[in-house]
């Protein structure tokens, strides 16, 4: 969190240096007398915050178990169902953009995001006659936090101050925590009864279980709107990480979670990400206005 931290002081000061020049005062920083058609105005510079939620799930590959019926026995079932998108995550960061040609921008937005994914594992033991049976619901919850590093091109479809525009990159994110939550229901099919059991520490740590880096993929669409020197947006980003999450090493490596019958499947993580965001121009004209380089 420290990098964030730091990253938000230097872009305060950045913005606090130029706040004269991006409402319409008299700075001097990064500016020129007239747009001449030189390099300087054939580009701007970027720089700004963002925020916003995330729909994820995950894809399962490879699948695993810790319970293993003998071939001959019907006395024992067991079952693994992924659940779909689970409550939204979080992500906010910092936004720097490149935009050159006009239409076209390169953008760096290092982040920290929360991402989740769920799953059931139902377990049943049956007796001689089919009535006499016992079944056991778990659900396990995953937390997952990153520190991301995506790069993104952009290509603009107008020169307005409404521009619509589609995106696309990769990423690259680094593995900080991730929490684990276990519920647990029963359910005595002799009488019926449905009984919860009290887990007495149903979150845990569970970090060492997934590889610590991954690579993503992402692409997306969005709006942003020119307000006097000041820029804000809205997009969503489809991102699906390149390779499976989990550790192939460490798979097994803690006992609480195995001897509870549960253990992590190959799984791809997917997420849809939507953000809002307010950027800052780093160079300006010097003109009446003092308005900022619009290549």
């Amino acid at each position: 969190m420290k990098i964030f931290v730091s990253g938000f002081l230097i872009l305060f000061s950045l913005v606090n240096s130029n706040a004269q020049s991006i409402f319409g005062g008299s700075g001097k920083k990064m500016s020129k007398s007239f747009n001449d058609g030189s390099d300087y105005s054939k580009s701007q510079i970027w720089l700004g915050f963002k925020g916003g939620v995330n729909l994820s799930w995950v894809t399962p590959g490879d699948k695993y178990q810790i319970f293993q019926a003998l071939p001959s026995s019907t006395q024992f079932s067991y079952e693994k169902t992924y659940e779909g998108i689970q409550f939204p995550g979080l992500q906010s960061g910092l936004t720097l953009t490149y935009n050159f040609r006009s239409f076209f921008s390169v953008i760096f937005e290092p982040a920290y995001s929360i991402q989740s994914f769920a799953y059931k594992n139902s377990f049943r033991w049956e007796s001689a006659t089919p009535q006499s049976s016992i079944s056991l619901e778990q659900k396990n919850t995953y937390s997952v936090f990153y520190l991301e590093f995506p790069v993104y091109f952009r290509m603009d479809f107008s020169r307005g101050d409404f521009r619509p525009y589609i995106l696309g990159g990769l990423m690259y994110s680094y593995l900080t925590h991730v929490g684990r939550k276990s519920e647990y229901k029963s359910k005595d099919n002799i009488t019926g009864a449905s009984n919860v059991i009290d887990n007495p520490n149903p979150e845990m740590g569970v970090t060492s279980l997934f590889i610590p880096s991954n690579f993503w993929y992402a692409f997306g669409a969005g709006v942003s709107y020119d307000i006097s020197n000041i820029r804000v947006g809205l997009n969503g980003i489809y991102r699906s990480s390149m390779n499976n999450i989990t550790s192939h090493t460490n798979r097994y490596s803690i006992q609480k979670i195995n001897s509870s019958g549960d253990v992590l499947d190959d799984v791809v993580l997917t997420n849809i990400e939507f953000s809002l965001y307010c950027v800052f121009p780093m160079k300006f004209l010097v003109s009446p206005g003092f308005n900022r380089v619009k290549p």
